[in-house]
Parts: C-alpha cells; sequence; structure tokens
C-alpha cells in the first residue's frame, strides 16, 4: 500500500499527499476503470482539501470498489 501512495506521490514514510485530481486522470485514463473514483475520492477525502493523505488512500483502496 505505501509502494502505490508513494507512486502516486506521497513519501514513503507515509507524509505527503497524492493529488485528488492526478489520482482521477489515473484511474479513468491510464486503467480505463469505469468506477466513481470522483464519489470514491469525496468519501474518504475528510477534510476537503483535494488532496488524498495516508490515511485517506488507505481507505480509498479498502473500499469494494477498487
Amino acid at each position: 500500500m505505501i509502494d502505490a501512495f508513494v507512486a502516486m506521490g506521497g513519501n514513503e514514510d507515509t507524509t505527503g499527499n497524492v493529488d485528488a485530481e492526478k489520482l482521477i486522470r489515473i484511474i479513468k485514463n491510464e486503467f480505463e476503470l469505469t468506477i466513481d473514483i470522483e464519489g470514491l475520492i469525496k468519501e474518504v477525502d475528510t477534510d476537503g482539501s483535494g488532496v488524498i493523505e495516508f490515511g485517506e488512500f488507505k481507505e480509498l483502496l479498502k473500499t469494494n470498489y477498487l
């Protein structure tokens, strides 16, 4: 999970964050998944920052949709 976080822009020590727009582009354009990634991000980005911290990233990956 940490490797995926780092690949998306976070740090190995779980600091930093992943830009939500970048994540949306990758899910839709590179992986061509049809999930509602915007809705999922809205659910996990509890502080509404537009970036995904490690705790939020873990929650995103725990969903049944991915």
